[in-house]
């Protein structure tokens, strides 16, 4: 079964030139601190004006422990200062669709509905160091209401490789690990991620999370940036009308 993506994705409360093949060591050949420096102010500026982020992404998700693949597609939504949404759907190697669900951040509460339960949304309230921002797993690949120095005084980045047209960077967080039920968590709910940035946009073509030996690449399709976006996105009760009747 399955992981849902609101057990994995945010852990909460969870690139390389050829596109989809994620280093899972550093290049040996990472760029020098300043050069790495002068790309983070780049992305921190170009990212200093948005105010909504609207994907449309495509998701692979690899499983190194139990040698699985799972495949999908979700939508991911920002809304400055501090609303976020982010759904998925699986589809299974026969071609059917697997149930659908998501996280909603809503500036108050945390909120994790699905499809497989409709009946029932968990729910529960930021904490005060939550509540002026989205989740950095969400803000990092955008730079989301992030500054440069803020993003340096929470990850070690590296600038693993750089083309014509991309940045290809390693991000790990610098938290220490904390206990949880006798198991060790990164603090962003992930061991490490890895963002392709266009050299133009700044805007991440590919965002890859690892953790716990599950690497799970997120490629982008569409992004729409500082477009109207309803507060319905923000609401679980909007996500579950489009279940189909009968489906539980």
């Amino acid at each position: 079964m399955r992981t849902p993506v609101g057990a994995f994705l945010l852990a909460l409360v969870a690139a390389t030139p050829a596109i989809g093949q994620v280093p899972v060591t550093p290049s040996p050949q990472a760029g020098p601190i300043d050069a790495m420096d002068r790309v983070l102010s780049d992305w921190a500026g170009h990212a200093a004006d948005l105010k909504t982020v609207d994907v449309r992404y495509t998701v692979e998700r690899n499983n190194r422990l139990f040698k699985t693949t799972s495949r999908g597609e979700g939508r991911l939504v920002l809304k400055a200062p501090n609303r976020f949404s982010v759904e998925a759907q699986f589809i299974k190697d026969n071609g059917v669709a697997e149930f659908r669900d998501g996280i909603i951040w809503d500036g108050a509460d945390w909120l994790h509905w699905s499809e497989l339960n409709p009946e029932s949304i968990l729910k529960r309230p930021l904490s005060e160091s939550q509540e002026g921002r989205v989740p950095w797993e969400a803000s990092l690949p955008f730079m989301f209401g992030v500054t440069a120095d803020e993003a340096r005084r929470r990850f070690d980045f590296t600038l693993l490789s750089e083309t014509a047209t991309q940045y290809t960077i390693q991000a790990v967080p610098r938290d220490l690990p904390r206990k949880s039920g006798g198991t060790t968590l990164p603090a962003c709910g992930f061991d490490r991620a890895f963002v392709v940035l266009d050299k133009k946009t700044f805007l991440p073509v590919l965002f890859a999370m690892d953790q716990n030996r599950v690497l799970s690449t997120y490629r982008a399709v569409a992004i729409r940036r500082n477009e109207p976006v309803s507060d319905d996105v923000f609401h679980a009760e909007t996500h579950l009308k489009t279940v189909p009747a009968g489906k539980t």
